[in-house]
């Protein structure tokens, strides 16, 4: 992972709002009423680019969380 020198926070409250969610076993980005659920919650007013910062960060990590369930799928079903 690439050292991250600015920013590093928006990383952290990705995963205190909880990264993903997950629909009938899918991974999914945060709703943005769930990040605004957590953001009211905890009292932390998010500016808009935080935000949509935070929504990218979610979106890529459910694409990764994705892409490795239907990897380890493949790999699975090649050794039975």
């Amino acid at each position: 992972m690439p050292d991250v020198k600015h920013g590093l926070y928006l990383v952290e409250l990705l995963h205190e709002a909880g990264t993903i969610s997950y629909n009938e076993g899918v991974a999914r980005r945060l709703a943005w009423s769930e990040l605004k659920a957590w953001s009211d919650f905890v009292g932390y007013d998010l500016d808009s680019w935080e935000a949509s910062t935070i929504m990218l960060l979610s979106a890529c990590y459910a694409e990764i969380r994705s892409e490795e369930r239907r990897v380890g799928k493949e790999c699975r079903s090649r050794w039975s």
